[in-house]
This record gives structure tokens, C-alpha cells and sequence, in this order.
């Protein structure tokens, strides 16, 4: 899918402009109007109620209201999840000057993350900003975008309309239980997210889907989108019986490992590791517990223990080993608890607050990152 990029530029050289004065600029929100779409309802602001609702390629609804401004507000939904190769092919034709602003936020159902790029067309001696805004909600995928210079906290309550307001068809939520996500930070400045969703199959068995999406800039390749999925079928005894490990750079994908369960403790594995094909098999000898029932064994031990150990796996680490991770419970004061985690020659300091997970530091150097619980 493409998104269609109306460009709003305002010219560097023209003596009026002043571009901290523009990105100023604001409106109030609309009235919201009820739409009814093929894939459920939602509301959406617009100053003339001409709101253009239709579907476009394989099964995405596409959705373009005037909010105000000259640009139009056009929001996406979708069954596939976001990636970062969706803004990363958005943005390839152009000169992306900075990210004016990356937050990660929580409507009234779903988090979200808004990312706000001021870019030069090439050739051209222009500026423009785009906001764009997105959200994993139930099984869809929201994403909208703006166009124009100013007017962020219009085109933020705008998506949060949409947002906290669309229902799926016919009602199906496909079992969603919980949908957490953690602002992932550098020296306080946000790169990036960790949404992850808890999934209930019936009968004892769940699927659990993690995305983690970063947003660095680096010197050799310019900007770079990491995506990072980790999703896990877990049975009624809360182990793994299949996983899917996949990680991806500006689209190209690296990593792409299924494992799978074959007969007790034994696991099968397959796929891509680094570019090359990988297979063989692995043993956790005393079974892959899911990190949802690790997690209740180590808020169990707060105040009771001192160190617990599991079998772990990671497959961009080692996709054909299993791997020990250790839990050493360090101090609680003041109802909040420090843990520091290791898994082989990494290292973690997990942050509890009255015995409930909020967050994690990175303690490897090289990528000092902070993962923060947003509530």
C-alpha cells in the first residue's frame, strides 16, 4: 500500500516564513461524524461532514476528511500490523531534516505512537512536516497521517477520535485481553515503542504478540527502522508450542525463525538467521515457560527470594541454542523493587512498583535504552 503524499511546503527562502512560528500553529478539532465502514464504525472530525470512506487494495479501508487546514487528514486501516518499512518507503524520495517529535501515548482502548518528520523535497529549497499517528487495536492496525506545517495537536485529537471510537464489525474483538506498551528512550529522548498483546484461543491456550519498533539515526545509513516481532502460541500449562521471531531493518527482513514444538521438551527450528538458512533442533530441559508465567514466578519471589533461573530463547541472539537467564532480586524500598536480569552476556535492571513490572534498562553499553510502562 502507498500512501499518496500531498505536499504543503513552505519555502526556506521566503522572507515571511519563520518556521518555529508555523509549527505553532493550531485550530480547534471539528464535530465528529459517525462513519460506517466494512471493517466496523468510528467517528471522524471534518468542518463540512464530506468525509470519503472506501476500500483500496487488498481489504484497507481508507478514510480523508478536511479537518481545517489546507491538507487533508488520511487515516488507514488495516489486518496486517504496522511496520517501520510503511514510513521508511514513505519517506524515501526525501530529505528527512528530523524527527520534529516521537511520543508513545494511550487512548481510551489502545496505545499509540505519534512520529512528527520535517523533511526537504529533493532539489527544492522547501520545508514540510508530517505527522503521522498509529495503533494496534484489537486486530487492526490504525494509521493516519498529516501533511502540513503546525496544527500537531489538531491532527493528534483528530486520530484520537477515530481511535477511541472505532468498533470492530459485527463486534469481534478476536479475544484480546490485554494490550500493553512501553515508550523506549535514550538520554530521555524517545526512540521508539514495545506493544505487546495478550490473545485468549480457549481452553488454557494464548497467543502473545510483542512488537518492538525503533527509530535511530545513524551516520553510514541516515535514518533506520528496526522492527522486532515475537509471537508465541502458549499451551494450557503456559509453555511454548510454536514461536515466530522476525526482525526486519527498513523493511529487508534479517531474521525469520519458527519454533516449534515436537515431543516434550524437545523443539524444532527453521528459518532465516542473518540472511542464511538455519534448521536443527533444541532442548530446554525443563521446558520454555512463556515470559508471562516467568514473570509471575519472579513477582513471587519479591521478598521471598533471592535469585531464580529459566530456560530462555532468543532468536536473534542464537536461534539453535537454548539459552539461561537469571533473575537476582537486589532491593524493594519503598514498595519498589530493582531486579537485575541476564541472559548469557546480556544484562537488564527490571523496575517493580508494589510487585507490579513497569520497566527495564538496558545495561549493555552501546545502547544505554530505558523501557517505561505507559499507563
Amino acid at each position: 500500500m502507498k500512501w499518496v503524499l500531498l505536499i504543503l511546503f513552505f519555502s526556506v527562502a521566503e522572507a515571511k516564513f519563520s518556521l518555529k512560528e508555523e509549527l505553532k500553529k493550531e485550530m480547534p478539532l471539528p464535530k465528529a461524524y459517525k462513519v460506517e465502514t466494512p471493517v466496523g464504525s468510528l467517528r471522524m472530525p471534518s468542518v463540512d461532514n464530506k468525509i470519503i470512506s472506501n476500500t483500496v487494495g487488498n481489504g484497507i479501508q481508507r478514510l480523508e476528511s478536511n479537518i481545517g487546514p489546507k491538507s487533508p487528514f488520511m487515516c488507514f486501516i488495516t489486518r496486517s500490523s504496522f511496520s517501520g518499512a510503511t514510513i521508511h518507503a514513505f519517506f524515501k524520495d526525501l530529505e528527512v531534516l528530523g524527527i520534529n517529535q516521537l511520543k508513545v501515548g494511550r487512548g481510551k482502548r489502545s496505545p499509540y505512537t505519534s512520529i512528527n518528520y520535517l523533511y526537504e523535497a529533493p532539489g527544492k529549497k522547501v520545508v514540510g512536516l508530517s505527522k503521522i499517528y498509529i495503533s494496534n487495536i484489537y486486530n487492526f492496525n490504525i494509521r493516519c497521517i498529516h501533511n502540513q506545517v503546525g496544527y500537531s495537536k489538531l491532527a493528534e485529537d483528530a486520530f484520537l477520535t477515530l481511535l477511541n471510537s472505532f468498533v470492530p464489525k459485527n463486534g469481534n474483538f478476536d479475544h484480546l485481553r490485554s494490550n500493553e506498551i512501553f515508550r523506549i528512550q535514550i538520554n530521555k529522548g524517545h526512540v521508539g515503542h514495545s506493544q505487546v498483546r495478550k490473545f485468549d484461543l480457549g481452553k488454557g491456550r494464548k497467543v502473545f504478540h510483542n512488537h518492538i519498533f525503533l527509530v535511530l539515526k545513524t551516520e553510514e545509513k541516515g535514518i533506520v527502522y528496526t522492527d522486532t516481532w515475537i509471537i508465541q502460541e502458549v499451551d494450557k500449562n503456559d509453555k511454548v508450542v510454536k514461536g515466530f521471531y522476525i526482525l526486519k531493518e527498513n523493511g529487508v527482513t534479517y531474521n525469520n525463525i519458527i519454533l516449534k514444538k515436537a515431543k516434550g521438551n524437545d523443539y524444532k527450528v527453521n528459518g532465516l538467521f542473518k540472511g542464511e538458512r538455519v534448521s536443527g533442533n533444541i532442548r530446554f530441559k525443563e521446558g520454555l515457560l512463556s515470559d508471562e508465567k516467568v514473570m509471575e514466578h519472579v513477582k513471587k519471589g519479591i521478598g521471598n527470594k533471592k535469585e531464580l533461573n529459566f530456560m530462555a530463547y532468543d532468536a536473534n541472539f542464537d536461534p539453535l541454542k537454548a539459552l539461561n537467564s537469571n533473575y537476582s532480586i537486589l532491593e524493594t524500598k519503598n514498595k519498589k523493587t530493582k531486579i537485575r536480569y541476564t541472559l548469557e552476556n546480556m544484562n537488564f535492571l527490571l523496575h517493580f512498583k508494589n510487585k507490579e513490572y513497569v520497566g527495564m534498562d538496558f545495561l549493555n553499553k552501546g545502547f544505554p535504552a530505558q523501557f517505561i510502562k505507559i499507563k
